[in-house]
């Protein structure tokens, strides 16, 4: 029933919208000529303005009840799963996820019962994956780390007894394996160039910090910092470095010597140059301009409706702006449900939304790896092996969050001009609610079709402002509406400009 409301009162809303063009367009037309014109032209004037009002209303009440009559159930439309990886785990889970373009992709596993990991390799985007390394050893090496330094060269590492590296030059179709017994497992990795490579070693007696400066064939212990042996690390260039063990160190000499940065550590680091890096922590997602010495923690937005909290366990960066992260589950109650979240931002993580790839087919309860290939090609998996692929660059909006900037209790209801318009890619919508109840603003192309929802949640009274991030759609004209309880409240023009 609520729905079959919803689309008499877009109906109605369009047809009172042409109505206003047209009797305005009638209006000025005859200010303009009426003085010259005869009482026959003008009443003819005014019934053909009429015959075309009936017939642009036709036009739009069919269009727009025909939209509604095919939308989707939900409006993520940019996603796909896949579920290949999952059938050949055989038990194992997902270790690290790394594609060189849109075909080619590559992802390292444990081995549960000490017996064999496996590199998986893709030639197709994702839809099948086949095994293309098999890391047997008597000490049932997992593989940790996998990353590509070129399109050609890629290492892959770990251990479980003794530490285990492997090296290809040919784009995954053979592995070289080298085991080390002199280390348990190498835990992090961080490659500059295309064969200075460093590990680490977690273990107190014979972990620290170990460097190769040809391609992994000789190694050198240049650290060793005992109990507080390190588990992640990353090199910005070839002196200035950071790695952690529940706490930050920071090396300025290439990794010979370190000091305590401070007692935040990361499983995750990324610099674009010595000053500009981010990182993870339990924290969240923290940003640096000065090497490390001050960081900024951005907060994200919380999902409308859910009871649990931001996790985020992965970073993909496509340039310095555009960030993808996941990790988090949004858990709604009554019933219970779990669906995986993705952030993003694209102005450099000063502001993030977010999108929940749930379909009729997808229901995956987290992902924790994002991957890109450009702008479009994306993925973001489980550890089990669930996975969606992308090839528009996600969902076509990423919604913000609902904000409350002011605490005076309106007394209409009201939704105002979007600012900045025309915009590109970011703006905002400001809006008002009397009384508590169910809120919805909608996004609607010119032709009719939902691709948007910003809000769709319960509110109370008050005054509230949504933030739309419109980076995967085209430019052009487009209307968004505010419906309280069903029914809709108001409509506003907005124009993309890009």
């Amino acid at each position: 029933m609520r729905r079959g409301k919803e689309t008499k009162n877009k109906n109605l809303f369009h047809l009172s919208v042409i109505i206003i063009i047209t009797k305005q367009c009638t209006i000025n037309y005859l200010e303009k000529k009426g003085t010259y014109m005869n009482k026959f032209i003008i009443k003819k004037r005014i019934i053909l303005s009429a015959l075309f009002l009936v017939v642009c209303s036709g036009f739009f009440i069919i269009s727009f009840s025909f939209r509604d009559s095919k939308q989707s159930p939900d409006v993520n439309g940019g996603w796909q799963l896949q579920t290949n990886l999952q059938t050949m785990l055989n038990g194992r889970v997902i270790k690290d996820m790394t594609f060189l373009d849109s075909l080619t992709g590559f992802t390292v596993t444990d081995t549960p019962n000490n017996d064999t990991s496996f590199v998986f390799k893709t030639t197709n985007g994702g839809n099948n994956w086949i095994k293309n390394f098999n890391n047997i050893g008597p000490y049932g090496n997992s593989f940790l780390r996998i990353t590509f330094v070129t399109d050609s060269i890629g290492y892959a590492c770990g251990g479980g007894g003794i530490a285990t590296m492997c090296k290809t030059t040919d784009r995954g179709n053979t592995w070289t394996k080298n085991n080390y017994s002199w280390a348990t497992a190498f835990w992090g990795m961080s490659v500059l160039g295309k064969d200075t490579i460093y590990v680490v070693d977690d273990n107190p007696l014979v972990g620290g910090v170990f460097r190769s400066t040809d391609g992994g064939g000789n190694w050198q212990r240049i650290y060793n910092a005992g109990q507080y042996n390190p588990q992640n690390i990353y090199m910005a260039n070839s002196q200035i470095g950071f790695y952690s063990q529940g706490n930050t160190y920071k090396t300025t000499d290439g990794g010979f010597s370190w000091s305590l940065l401070d007692n935040v550590g990361f499983f995750y680091a990324k610099f674009f140059d010595v000053n500009t890096g981010f990182r993870l922590n339990s924290i969240g997602i923290q940003k640096t301009n000065n090497c490390g010495i001050n960081w900024v923690t951005y907060t994200l937005p919380h999902v409308p409706g859910t009871t649990s909290g931001i996790s985020i366990n992965n970073l993909f960066f496509i340039g310095t702006d555009t960030i993808w992260a996941s990790g988090t589950t949004a858990e709604y109650p009554n019933p219970l449900r779990y669906f995986g979240v993705l952030y993003k931002t694209t102005n450099g993580g000063i502001n993030w939304g977010y999108q929940i790839p749930d379909t009729s087919a997808i229901h995956i309860p987290r992902y924790y790896y994002v991957n890109f290939s450009g702008v479009k090609h994306g993925w973001a998996y489980h550890t089990l092996g669930q996975g969606i692929h992308t090839t528009t660059g996600g969902d076509s909006t990423i919604i913000v969050g609902v904000n409350q900037p002011e605490n005076t209790i309106p007394d209409k209801y009201s939704l105002e001009q979007n600012y900045p318009n025309p915009f590109n890619s970011m703006t905002n919508v400001k809006f008002q609610i009397v009384n508590s109840g169910d809120v919805k603003i909608k996004v609607f192309d010119v032709q009719g079709r939902e691709i948007a929802v910003l809000v769709n949640e319960k509110l109370q009274s008050g005054t509230y402002q949504v933030r739309f991030d419109a980076g995967n759609l085209s430019s052009g004209i487009y209307f968004y509406s505010l419906y309280a309880n069903g029914i809709r409240v108001d409509t506003r023009k907005m124009l993309l400009i890009k």
